[in-house]
């Protein structure tokens, strides 16, 4: 894994944590499908 000085890194941490809120906060909304394509675009961005 690669990244610039820890901030590449904490950007990836952010931009999951913001992805996270967003599905609940949606999730009363958003068709369960949506939800889950949405975790397992997740999981993908955190193997990656």
């Amino acid at each position: 894994m690669q990244h610039d000085r820890n901030g590449n890194l904490e950007f990836k941490n952010n931009k999951i944590v913001s992805s996270l809120s967003f599905a609940l906060g949606s999730y009363q909304s958003a068709p369960k499908w949506l939800i889950s394509i949405m975790i397992e675009m997740i999981v993908i961005g955190m193997v990656k």
